[in-house]
Formats: structure tokens, sequence, C-alpha cells
């Protein structure tokens, strides 16, 4: 199930960031549906589990996969689900923005070296 609604959610064309009068851009509703139901997925298996199967196979290579892909290109990956996932391993929200940040960024300055 875990696998089908990750698959789904990487898949869905719908998903986007909205305006939010709090945080400047935040998920749309469709994508914290995703998250929610990922987050009670996983805490039906266990963290041994998830970290396995889930964190480790899936949603790292998702952000390596993201990183390596030049910013002008939203495939495979497009930033909507990379910042879903950030958010579905449970950073604080400045954290995960100062790793967009930063992940952003890199590329562009190791160009540069």
């Amino acid at each position: 199930m875990i696998t089908i609604t990750l698959k789904s959610f990487l898949e869905d064309s719908s998903l986007r960031f909205v305006k939010n009068s709090w945080y400047g851009y935040d998920l749309c509703p469709a994508t914290w549906n995703y998250i929610f139901s990922l987050n009670l997925l996983s805490a039906q298996l266990g963290w041994t589990w998830t970290i396995t199967n889930i964190i480790w196979k899936d949603l790292w290579l998702i952000l390596n996969t993201w990183l390596m892909q030049a910013r002008t290109e939203q495939t495979p990956f497009r930033d909507v689900c990379v910042a879903a996932v950030f958010r579905l391993l449970g950073m604080p929200w400045e954290v995960q923005l100062s790793v967009i940040y930063a992940t952003h960024d890199l590329p562009a300055t190791l160009k540069q070296l």
C-alpha cells in the first residue's frame, strides 16, 4: 500500500504549491493528503521497517536525483514532490527551507569552481 501511494504521489500532476497568508507558499491539500496517508501507513509498520524500506530505498533516491537534475528540469521529480518528501522526513519547517535553499544553490556554486 505504501509503494502504491508513493508512486501515485510522484505521478500526480495536480500537486502544486499554493499561496498561504502565513507561510508564503505551501503544499496544496492533495499533497498534504498524500503526506498524512504515508505517515499513517508507515506508523503501522514501525520505524525500523520504514527507514529500511522507504527512506533508504525510495526517499533518499528521490532527493539525490532531484539534487543532480538541472534547476530548469522538473523531471523525473518535481519540486513540489521533493518539498513533500522533506515534510515526510519530519524536519522542522525552518530546517526544510534551509536544506532546500542550500541544495538549490550548491550545484551552481560547484559549477563556478
